[in-house]
């Protein structure tokens, strides 16, 4: 960007979380840069003062400080930062008290994607006061020129025409492997010896740029006499760089005849280079205009309202395999890796917090999960690490059913004891460790019908066991149950018996 990074600070009190959104987009790349995180509300405030962000992003269930009662706080003492609301639910009601404070949007925790955190980024930035994106290139290297082309902070490429009078153009890129050591120190000795050989190519235009830490871009003006030449030479260059360092790979774009075509040819073709080392390991050159395997294929979207559903009814190996079987989808159509691989550790995260573990235990699983998805750099071995991780995500949950079935039990027997009182499934739930939405679908999945349901079940057959000692009066049948109003308690006796509480008494007698 022509100006300085837009500052972000993130505020969560899930550490996962946090490294989840650091993660999830290439934020240097789009604009952007974290320039601290906070756990809880109270921390953050004093972050903003130190930090001066221009975005805050935030959970909105929080210790110390809720997201609402924090929202209100920023918006008071810094109208100017813009702020993004996270939610774990799709609570609108609650939700609805930030936006009502200013609040650029919120966005759902469980099913956010890259694309859509990017997209509310770059909506809160247009709000920023003063900020307008300058990309002016005057007095700028080619290299600088080409940087930016390629990045998009540029358009049609006019500069970088003035210095090239060619033909034809290709690039080549040098991409360092993902998890490479010293990936930074590596790609500046590439860049290097790349620049010392750019002699060699005698005749052919040639300009060099450090796209990131683990990739070198060079751009290639030629004429077509000197095509064979220049490729020949590639080749040459590519395997003196693999010498030097075995994590790399090599891609020769598909040649073209406009400066305009540059973006979206290194966005299609080279920008995810290490990518082509994660589905063809081994190989070390790659010549687009020939390779007949293209990266970046397109599938359809995961859908989470049945893996929700699935998790939600206690149905972890179904949920397990979904999970399996769209992982395979995104390898077989050779999709972003990085972004594949924060989409799964999400889906992972998703069904850890369904299964209602320990804070600290679910914590270290996550920690180990997360590591072991990352680490994975070929992809058999990602696709065999996350049938493994989904194995034991399984066995993981065969046990918590057993502990939740035993719960169960429990809170049938409290209900037993306890159905003449103001019994609530909230209550229930924070009593015996449940969360409100887990224990209402967990209910109905294990009961067969719904919490309020059962309690009518429950205080209907005890007023039936009543009804048979004539000294009370029907009258009082009903508070005696835990029915507040007597006409209530007849519609619901009704509904169950098919009779009033009187006709039932006076048909039990008759009998």
């Amino acid at each position: 960007m022509g100006e300085e990074s837009i500052r972000v600070l993130i505020v969560d009190d899930e550490f996962i979380m946090r490294q989840g959104l650091r993660y999830m987009i290439h934020w240097e790349e789009e604009g952007f840069t974290i320039v601290g995180e906070a756990a809880n509300g109270k921390d953050a405030m004093d972050q903003i003062e130190k930090l001066q962000p221009q975005i805050v992003l935030s959970d909105i269930v929080m210790p110390l400080m809720d997201g609402v009662d924090f929202t209100v706080a920023v918006h008071h003492r810094y109208p100017h930062v813009q702020m993004i609301i996270l939610s774990g639910y799709d609570n609108f009601e609650y939700v609805k008290q930030t936006l009502m404070q200013g609040v650029v949007d919120y966005i759902l925790k469980p099913t956010l994607t890259p694309h859509e955190l990017l997209g509310v980024l770059q909506k809160a930035a247009a709000r920023i006061p003063g900020w307008h994106p300058d990309h002016a290139m005057t007095g700028e290297t080619a290299e600088e020129l080409l940087k930016e082309l390629l990045l998009g902070e540029t358009k049609t490429g006019e500069e970088l025409q003035k210095v090239f009078a060619a033909s034809y153009y290709c690039m080549y890129a040098v991409t360092i492997a993902h998890g490479s050591e010293r990936a930074a120190e590596t790609a500046e000795l590439l860049c290097e010896k790349i620049q010392r050989a750019k002699s060699e190519f005698s005749g052919v235009q040639s300009c060099v740029a450090l796209m990131k830490k683990e990739q070198i871009c060079v751009l290639f003006g030629y004429e077509m006499s000197q095509r064979s030449m220049l490729r020949i030479k590639l080749e040459k260059l590519n395997g003196e760089i693999g010498l030097m360092c075995e994590d790399t790979i090599g891609i020769i774009s598909t040649p073209c005849q406009s400066m305009g075509q540059l973006r979206e040819i290194y966005q299609r073709e080279l920008a995810r280079g290490a990518d082509l080392s994660f589905y063809y390991p081994g190989k070390k050159l790659f010549v687009m205009e020939n390779e007949k395997d293209r990266i970046g294929g397109t599938i359809e979207r995961f859908d989470f309202t049945r893996y929700n559903r699935l998790l939600l009814g206690g149905q972890y190996r179904q949920a397990a395999d979904q999970l399996l079987g769209y992982n395979h989808a995104l390898c077989e159509s050779r999709a972003d890796v990085y972004r594949m691989k924060n989409q799964i550790k999400n889906m992972f995260m998703v069904f850890l917090d369904m299964l209602q573990l320990e804070e600290d235990e679910k914590l270290r699983v996550q920690e180990h999960f997360l590591w072991e998805v990352d680490a994975a750099g070929e992809r058999l071995s990602y696709e065999q690490t996350v049938a493994q991780i989904a194995s034991e995500v399984a066995d993981i949950s065969a046990k918590q059913n057993t502990k939740e079935d035993a719960r169960m039990d429990q809170i049938l027997t409290y209900m037993e004891q306890h159905y003449t009182e103001d019994l609530k499934l909230e209550d229930l739930g924070e009593k015996f460790g449940f969360s409100y939405n887990y224990l209402s679908a967990y209910f109905n999945q294990q009961m067969n019908e719904g919490f309020n349901d059962y309690l009518n079940r429950v205080r209907i057959h005890k007023a039936c066991e009543i009804l048979q000692d004539l000294t009370v009066p029907v009258a009082q049948v009903s508070a005696l149950v835990g029915y507040s109003g007597h006409s209530y308690f007849c519609r619901v006796f009704k509904k169950y018996t098919g009779k009033t509480p009187s006709e039932w008494r006076r048909d039990s007698i008759e009998k």
